[in-house]
């Protein structure tokens, strides 16, 4: 087997990548409900309380209800921050359930 792992064509074809700014609302607008799973690993540590609150609640509105949102340890959200959100750890890994 070699080092390379190559995704398959029938789920490349439902990958979209977007440039968004995850501050302005209407950068998300066109978004809303249509995602199972966001993932924002390394990104909102850069961000300060208010920026990093904006983001989350842009990105929260784009996923599903029972959806999640992937972040790393660095970046675990603080139930204080948002309602949107239930953490779950498993396997070592971070998520955030939208209710």
């Amino acid at each position: 087997m070699g080092e390379n792992i190559e995704v398959k064509d029938e789920l490349k074809s439902k990958v979209e990548f977007k440039q968004l700014n995850l501050i302005k609302k209407e950068d998300f607008l066109f978004y809303k409900d249509k995602f199972h799973a966001a993932f924002c690993r390394n990104v909102l540590i850069y961000f300060d309380d208010r920026s990093k609150l904006t983001a989350i609640n842009n990105i929260a509105n784009t996923i599903k209800s029972g959806g999640y949102f992937i972040v790393s340890i660095t970046e675990i959200i603080n139930g204080n921050r948002t309602t949107h959100f239930v953490g779950e750890k498993i396997n070592g890994i971070y998520f955030c359930r939208k209710k």
